[in-house]
């Protein structure tokens, strides 16, 4: 069982993994997450930002394995959802990315992000006539999502 300082070094570890990846150094940053994991295996932020660098690796069915076990130990984190259902939206699976964009709406409402999403991603699946549940007063202003629409409707325009 891990002690105070465990999970203090671990944290340490996953903010010097977080920071690692934001500078496109996946293999340090994993090796970080990995770190961190090895001393406090429950560390959901862990498993989560594991799972986020691992995704932007191509390494699907060790990201799946982290991104699960992040949703085991904060079934709640509506913010996890997110997380989760972008990777599954940026891998195309729009199926997987809905089940985890509804179930944060569900967890908070109030989340215009995860709303967003969601229309989004129910546009990108297909159907076309999502774009008319976007209110602009509620749009939200984040660069990721803002470019992932942007591609959505420059795809649509190209036919």
């Amino acid at each position: 069982m891990p002690n105070e300082n465990d999970t203090y070094q671990a944290d340490a570890q996953v903010r010097r993994g977080v920071r690692l990846a934001a500078k496109g150094k996946m293999k340090d940053a994993i090796a970080c997450l990995e770190k961190a994991l090895a001393s406090v295996p429950d560390h959901a932020f862990g498993h989560l930002h594991l799972g986020l660098a691992l995704a932007r690796e191509g390494k699907s069915d060790e990201m799946r394995v982290h991104l699960e076990r992040a949703l085991e130990l904060q079934p709640s984190g509506a913010a996890f959802r997110l997380f989760v259902g972008c990777v599954h939206f940026d891998a195309g699976d729009y199926e997987a990315a809905s089940r985890e964009f509804a179930r944060g709406v569900e967890i908070n409402p109030e989340n215009d992000l995860l709303s967003a999403y969601y229309v989004l991603n129910d546009w990108a699946a297909g159907n076309t006539n999502a774009a008319t549940r976007f209110d602009p007063d509620d749009m939200p202003d984040s660069t990721e999502f803002l470019a992932r629409l942007l591609m959505l409707i420059e795809a649509e325009l190209r036919g």
